[in-house]
């Protein structure tokens, strides 16, 4: 997307703002993959969200889509090269808390009440939508040896989404 590499994108920062000491070529490096990792993303997000688009635009939508995965493709390849197969597990722990939330959202829209909606349970997956931006700060941590600050990072993604998510939809609720 255009607003990918806007220089106040922290997602592309997330994890480094943490460290003054790493390697500043290793966090270029990610900060790129991580980027073209996280492009893959919001570009599928405009399929699912965009496809009452008219059918020019949606086509652009897709033709983009379809770009994004190949860099998504080549962000992963990356990310296993500097960090070995133990990396591929968060990826696919990652991945897979995504997509069950964005599973859980088109559902739940029918099916659960406001009050069920609230409970513990059902905001996880609230949070679990921004589950693919801890693979980079993951992998930092691997290469770093901080292998336990990493679930910090999820706990931190999660309730922090968990938070927005809310305060979006109370704003919502006044207009």
């Amino acid at each position: 997307s255009q607003f990918t590499f806007r220089k106040d994108n922290w997602l592309l920062t997330f994890p480094f703002n943490f460290y003054n000491n790493g390697s500043l070529e290793l966090i270029r490096k990610l900060a790129l993959t991580n980027s073209f990792y996280l492009s893959y993303f919001l570009a599928e997000d405009d399929v699912v969200d965009d496809y009452n688009r008219s059918m020019y635009e949606f086509r652009e939508i897709i033709k983009n889509f379809l770009k994004m995965r190949s860099l998504n493709n080549l962000a992963i390849g990356q990310f296993l090269n500097l960090f070995g197969q133990e990396f591929y597990e968060y990826i696919f722990d990652y991945e897979d808390k995504y997509y069950r939330a964005l599973r859980f959202e088109k559902n739940s829209l029918d099916n659960i009440s406001l009050d069920n909606m609230l409970e513990k349970c059902n905001l996880k997956y609230l949070g679990y939508k921004l589950m693919p931006l801890c693979v980079c700060y993951a992998g930092y941590c691997l290469n770093q040896d901080k292998k336990g600050n990493i679930a910090l990072c999820e706990e931190l993604i999660i309730n922090y989404h968990i938070a927005k998510q809310l305060y979006d939809d109370f704003v919502d609720l006044d207009e």
